[in-house]
């Protein structure tokens, strides 16, 4: 498993410095890469689009605000959690919202109906992406879109069998696949991904 640490040293693009000073092991080299840009990749629009089912688990900090010290203290837009409704409804997909937040607090920043809620705290978010397993099978896609400081473990976990997608403004090596820059661009993919499934259906 990354530590934190780690990760906060690779999201910053300081990935030579944590390996000379010792604070990366050498056999997580290979799988720490640059990213593609999840917008302009066509493998991401295939796969949204062809998968039998989608599991989309949306890291809830990391979608609101991206670049802000205190994302605890950003509120969802109206247009975010409409998009997200969709989503919910839309044929075949599964959404999870996932936070360090209390289940409470999530409910009350994202009252969707049809979406699961999941609470973890800090460096749980892997054991709690692991509950979500039995959730998929072999016909469904997991997505997963967060942060580095928190989640290169989950990325880890998902990688081989769904998208990784690293929501930053400088992304260094990291174990996600793909990555976005700004909350605009979640929401421009969401709305994409969205697109995808409706006209599938069609």
């Amino acid at each position: 498993m990354i530590q934190d640490e780690q990760a906060i040293f690779l999201s910053s693009g300081c990935f030579l410095d944590a390996l000379i000073s010792g604070q990366l092991d050498p056999a997580a080299w290979s799988s720490f890469v640059p990213p593609q840009h999840a917008l302009s990749t066509p493998d991401v629009e295939v796969q949204c689009r062809t998968a039998q089912r989608l599991l989309l688990v949306l890291d809830c900090d990391s979608i609101l605000a991206p670049s802000e010290a205190h994302p605890e203290e950003v509120l969802p837009p109206l247009a975010l959690l409409l998009l997200i409704s969709q989503l919910a409804q839309a044929p075949d997909v599964e959404v999870v919202v996932v936070s360090g937040r209390s289940l409470a607090e999530l409910r009350a920043l994202f009252p969707v109906p049809s979406i699961i809620y999941l609470g973890t705290l800090g460096g749980a978010k892997e054991k709690a992406f692991q509950s979500l397993l039995p959730l998929s099978n072999t016909d469904t896609l997991p997505v997963y879109l967060g942060d580095a400081a928190t989640v290169e473990d989950v990325f880890h976990t998902v990688n081989g069998r769904g998208l990784t997608i690293l929501i930053s403004h400088s992304p260094g090596r990291t174990a996600a696949r793909y990555y976005l820059q700004t909350s605009a661009q979640v929401s421009c993919f969401l709305a994409r991904v969205l697109s995808l499934r409706q006209n599938r259906s069609e």
